[in-house]
């Protein structure tokens, strides 16, 4: 590539980093992506056994899915692995790992 090309690509990342940037720190644009991935993701989650355990469905308010599911880390869902580990299928998510 010629040198020529070089502080064109570097003022063309530099714009879109910060384009990115100022994307992702708005507050409101971030609400709105969550609101909408929420019930997407809920879809599948509702069909798993962890899910059905824990009470979630499909169409589920934000703060409803937030009362029904525990803050957790890896040892509290360390059974719930061993059993993906071993083979068995939507437990955590759809499918197998």
């Amino acid at each position: 590539m010629p040198d020529i090309y070089k502080p064109l690509l570097n003022i063309a990342g530099d714009w879109f980093t910060t384009l990115v940037r100022r994307r992702l720190g708005q507050k409101r644009r971030a609400e709105k992506a969550q609101a909408r991935t929420l019930p997407v993701l809920l879809k599948t989650l509702a069909r798993t056994k962890r899910g059905k355990e824990l009470g979630l469905l499909a169409k589920m308010p934000a703060a409803e899915f937030q009362a029904k599911v525990p803050l957790s880390d890896h040892r509290d869902l360390q059974p719930w692995i061993e059993r993906v580990k071993a083979g068995e299928a939507d437990l955590l998510w759809s499918g197998t790992c």
